[in-house]
């Protein structure tokens, strides 16, 4: 079958179009093009081809509502990712003879605020189209993009066609990034106090928040209330790209922004260090997609919401091969020239991510440059590091959290933050000397003298790496923020929960490593040690009068007694905590690092700032009054979450003992693999399940618990950690870590229990007599059957769900046996 414009001249100009054949309209006016899309879709409509008119776009229809065409509406408002999705969907159902006509492309900036965002959205149809057959029209304003996105479009499409009247007069210009900046940039001699500029200055102020940060309105609001011009325009100095610089750099710059403009209390500005910060914007990462074939590869994968580890490195190797554009290299190389040889980091600063109710905490990397060697060197380990950020956001738990949280088919753009590294280089490494987290809020009141309202905050020596994550056989110090010289430990238990290792960058291998404390101040040289470190006589920790006497290097021990209590560290973070959260009207997180300057004062540098979701208590819970002991499986009385859970027919349960009795380290790496199985699983996920396993879940040491992701206990209703400490099972209460974020923004119950405690009750006798029912369950698991045990609750004891009550304020918890709720 011939295909034809519907202009014999045209036909005969072009010798034919072929099937798959994308036609580029470069234009002044709409109704040039209008002129051309209404005879081309007349001739499909009677041939009797499926014609499709894409609309997305707020200029007047291209074409009249005609019988037989069929109008397809898509708003491009919810990004990138939804609206390229949605018109793929669209084309991938439609007959391979099929004809399209496309809205004027030019109005996709409007929206998306970048043409480098249009330029790929072409670049990935054009070839869509091309590879199953029909044949499109496409609409592009002349004069209204960068060179460069006309050229990557001109470059792809199979057919260009220039209509152009000498003497015309340009269609209403198009407003992406360059036009309202070089516009602001006019207006920043006139800049008044925030909040006072003319309706045009807040105007244009107001779009270029929306075009760097994003549309989500309470951020928005804060962004609107206390960002200048001059905020805005030194983010756009250094951003790589064009696009938004995603939530983790918006969260960072707003939140130093309200402390340094309050008015009231502690002047932030004697206390926040600076910051040099470059932003990777959210476009560069699509032109990566798009430059190396990964676009359909992410949105498929995306899609499904499906993809096991295994899978992943093999994405994450084809990542690793991409390449980035001539412009986008040069612009990194300036970024690196200005750093230097100093250390940085690379951090994923995604569009979903640090949102107000979604941290997305710990799901996508950040790496560390420690930047040394030749210009070659360090760009190498720079790209490598971009890289890895860009493939973590389809790495399993990532799109496992996405699913979960309603998140699925949002708009998700990985951009980049790249932030020097706090610190001073000591021996042949490089670290701060104390760094950490902080909340607003203290649910771990291991006490009643606590002020829950008062905040929390985890204090480590060295990189920041060991507050946020569960690293085996290593503990943080816990500060309440109310009463800080309180400590969980007490007496010799001090030093079995102190931190042991130290994250650092080793300036000379060029790599991040972790490194014994006992190894790194051997030599009690450190500058201010006595800050951070005491002495053991006897077993038990003494505080240091001056310097380290020499010697006792050995016998260090990591407490940070007399940073905490001598120096005004605790009232400053407090003092911000309550400003964040004041500003935020919601509690919050951060991540900091610190130091003591020559005056003897404490200077943070504020890394990171998120909203707090917090774990529901439900209010009081209701205990029923008499419990027949055999009924009872476990109780707790140490634990954070509250509420109450009923009809629950599962319990996964991995014996403390029989899991330190695995010798093979591949059976241990395998088992939480073993576990994702099980948690995916129909049958389960119907049920509802408790986990219960040894120390902590999660962990990157495997001797002290499964090493599980996020997607591989997402569906369980309950998480238990045993305590059985003559195994070493010890779980540290995680609050403030990622792991623990993940379980309550995923209303996930979080349970430690101690079964020789003789306080607390454990139902041994139920939890080894009980039928294992995985190899009915999943055959191909019956190997694990002596390490798992999976017990069907009402099989066990006929006819019988777990229910579990937890009531924080009265520190009780306890898992019984009763018929089903209704």
């Amino acid at each position: 079958m011939e295909i034809s414009s519907g202009i014999l001249d045209l036909d005969n100009l072009l010798q034919g179009l072929l099937p798959g054949d994308n036609i580029v309209w470069q234009i002044d006016s709409l109704a040039d093009y209008a002129f051309f899309a209404e005879r081309f879709a007349a001739r499909a409509i009677a041939q009797k081809l499926e014609t499709i008119y894409f609309r997305f776009a707020s200029h007047p229809p291209i074409l009249p509502d005609l019988p037989g065409l069929k109008i397809v509406n898509i708003d491009p408002a919810p990004g990138f990712d939804f609206f390229s999705g949605e018109v793929h969907n669209t084309i991938q159902k439609c007959d391979r003879n099929a004809r399209l006509i496309f809205d004027n492309l030019s109005s996709l900036v409007t929206t998306w605020a970048t043409d480098e965002l249009l330029a790929n959205f072409f670049m990935v149809t054009c070839p869509y189209i091309f590879e199953l057959g029909p044949v499109a029209y496409f609409a592009l304003a002349r004069g209204k993009h960068l060179h460069t996105a006309v050229a990557r479009i001109r470059d792809t499409t199979q057919i260009l066609i220039d209509v152009y009247h000498p003497l015309s007069t340009s269609v209403t210009s198009v407003a992406p990034w360059e036009v309202v900046y070089d516009r602001l940039q006019q207006y920043r001699t006139l800049e008044r106090e925030p909040g006072a500029y003319t309706p045009e200055i807040a105007s244009l102020k107001h779009e270029l928040i929306r075009m760097m940060i994003g549309d989500h309105p309470s951020f928005n609001k804060l962004a609107d209330e206390y960002f200048a011009i001059d905020d805005l325009i030194g983010i756009r100095n250094r951003l790589v790209g064009t696009g938004r610089i995603g939530g983790k750099a918006a969260g960072m710059l707003l939140s130093r922004r309200i402390l340094l403009t309050g008015k009231d209390g502690l002047d932030f500005s004697q206390v926040l260090e600076t910051h040099d910060s470059f932003y990777i914007g959210s476009d560069v990462f699509f032109t990566f997609l798009v430059k190396n074939d990964l676009f359909q590869l992410r949105m498929q994968l995306t899609r499904d919401s499906q993809i096991t580890h295994e899978e992943f490195e093999e994405v994450e190797r084809r990542f690793l091969k991409g390449e980035f554009p001539p412009e986008i290299m040069e612009q990194f190389r300036d970024m690196l020239d200005y750093f230097g040889q100093a250390p940085i980091i690379v951090r994923s600063s995604s569009l979903l991510e640090d949102r107000f109710g979604n941290a997305f905490a710990g799901k996508y990397r950040s790496e560390f440059c420690a930047n040394q060697g030749s210009p070659e060197e360090r760009m190498n380990a720079f790209l490598h590091a971009v890289k890895l950020v860009y493939a973590s956001a389809i790495n399993p738990d990532a799109l496992s959290y996405r699913h979960k949280q309603g998140l699925g088919e949002n708009d998700e753009q990985m951009a980049i933050l790249v932030q020097r590294v706090s610190g001073m280089p000591y021996k042949e490494y490089f670290f701060p000397p104390l760094a950490g987290v902080a909340f607003s809020r203290n649910l771990y009141a291991w006490t009643s003298r606590i002020d829950p309202n008062r905040g929390m905050i985890r204090l480590v020596f060295g990189l920041g790496t060991h507050a946020v994550n569960r690293v085996g056989g290593d503990y943080t110090r816990i500060v309440a923020v109310s009463h800080p010289q309180l400590r969980p430990e007490a007496g010799n238990k001090i030093v079995k929960y102190s931190q042991h290792n130290v994250d650092v960058l080793n300036l000379a291998s060029n790599e991040f490593m972790s490194v014994p404390v006992s190894d790194l101040l051997v030599d009690c040289n450190y500058p201010d040690l006595n800050l951070i470190a005491s002495l053991l006589d006897d077993g038990y920790p003494r505080e240091m009068v001056g310097a380290c006497p020499r010697g006792r290097g050995n016998d260090l021990v990591l407490t940070f007694n007399n940073f905490v209590n001598r120096s005004n560290f605790v009232k400053t973070m407090d003092a911000m905590l309550v400003r964040l959260e004041q500003a935020y009207a919601q509690p919050v997180d951060t991540e900091f690092t610190a130091r003591i300057d020559t005056d003897g004062k404490v200077k943070i540098n504020l890394l990171q700032c998120r909203s707090l979701r917090l774990p529901g208590t439900a209010g009081q819970v209701d205990f029923p009054e008499h419990i027949p002991d055999d009924r009872i499986l476990f109780t707790s009385s140490r634990f954070i979450s509250g509420g109450a859970l009923h009809n629950i027919r599962y319990i996964l349960y991995i014996d403390p003992e029989r899991y330190a009795g695995i010798d093979s380290i591949d059976i241990k790496k395998s088992l939480g693999r073993m576990v994702g199985k099980i948690n995916r699983h129909p049958a389960i996920t119907d049920g509802r399940v408790i986990m219960m396993g040894p120390g902590r879940w999660g962990s990157s040491n495997i001797k002290l618990g499964v090493n599980v992701g996020y997607s591989d206990i997402d569906n369980t209703s309950v998480l238990v950690e045993m305590a059985r400490e003559e195994r070493g099972h010890i779980p540290e209460v995680s609050y403030g870590t990622h792991f623990f974020q993940d379980l309550v923004e995923s209303g996930i119950m979080y349970l430690p229990v101690y079964p020789s405690d003789p306080e607390s009750k454990f139902n041994e006798r139920f939890f080894s007599s009980s039928v294992n029912i995985l190899p009915e369950l999943i055959s191909d698991l019956a190997e694990f059957s002596g390490l798992i045990h999976l017990i069907d609750t009402y099989q066990s004891s006929a006819g019988l769900y777990a229910h579990i009550l937890a009531d924080p304020s009265v520190h009780r918890a306890v898992c019984f046996l009763d018929i089903r709720c209704q």
